[in-house]
């Protein structure tokens, strides 16, 4: 079963990137509609919520405990061993995460703030058409996609940490059992980078960046609770970027 468990995540690997791919070649430069953006939204969270419940499923099968795909709560001695690593690790993720709700706090407070950080990532734009093709297909605009999005954000978190940091660690303990833990949340970085290539090269480089930080975080709690809230926050600041559009379904 833990073969068939990664087949099931190299599937969902190529699926995301292709897909991904294909969504930048039909939306970018184009502008999106608040039906287009919905649709992208439910399917998103269809897919991630079906890739990880088959993969739990399969998992468990197979006689990867809950813990071993990281749902338990923090052990802040999980990486006992090399303790400085764990207080550097815990302490960059504590500060990011730190950055990122006051950030948050502030976009959804600050009329002003939001203000300039729209002007901000409007710039270059055409139309009324956003240059980063993957803010015009994420942000959320009007009302009823601002309802829907903080579930997005949180699909994402769980979804995406489960199965990029929780389920990928485990694949890579049972396949390469001498590997360096250290380089764990180097190779999932870099597959977290490839499943945005969609957003091109900087878009890779972010992701990737992210990616460790998130897989450091996780190495030295041995918890993916801690990941999964740091990424549903730096998801859920889109939330607040934008002006609110109420035409229910602008362009």
């Amino acid at each position: 079963m833990k073969t068939v468990l990664l087949v099931i995540f190299l599937i969902y690997m190529f699926t995301i990137i292709v897909s991904g791919l294909q969504s930048a070649k039909k939306y970018r430069g184009v502008a999106v509609s608040e039906s287009q953006r919905l649709g992208i939204y439910i399917l998103s969270m269809l897919t991630s919520w079906t890739a990880s419940f088959a993969m739990a499923l399969t998992a468990l099968i197979g006689g990867i405990t809950p813990a071993a795909l990281g749902i338990r709560l923090p052990d802040l001695a999980a990486f006992l061993d090399h303790q400085i690593f764990s207080i550097v690790a815990i302490l960059t993720g504590a500060a990011a995460l730190g950055i990122t709700t006051i950030q948050c706090v502030r976009l959804a407070t600050s009329e002003r703030y939001r203000a300039d950080a729209w002007a901000q990532l409007s710039e270059g734009a055409k139309d009324g058409v956003l240059k980063d093709f993957t803010a015009e297909l994420v942000i959320p605009r009007s009302r009823r996609e601002r309802q829907l999005f903080p579930f997005v954000a949180l699909t994402a978190g769980f979804c995406e940490e489960f199965i990029m940091r929780g389920v990928s660690f485990a694949l890579i303990l049972t396949f390469f059992p001498r590997m360096s833990p250290f380089l764990f949340p180097v190779l999932t970085a870099v597959l977290f980078g490839f499943g945005h290539a969609y957003q091109g090269v900087s878009g890779i480089v972010k992701t990737t960046a992210a990616g460790l930080l998130l897989g450091v975080l996780y190495l030295a709690t041995g918890s993916l609770f801690p990941v999964m809230v740091l990424h549903f926050v730096i998801d859920l600041t889109s939330q607040f970027l934008s002006p609110e559009i109420r035409r229910s379904d602008n362009p």
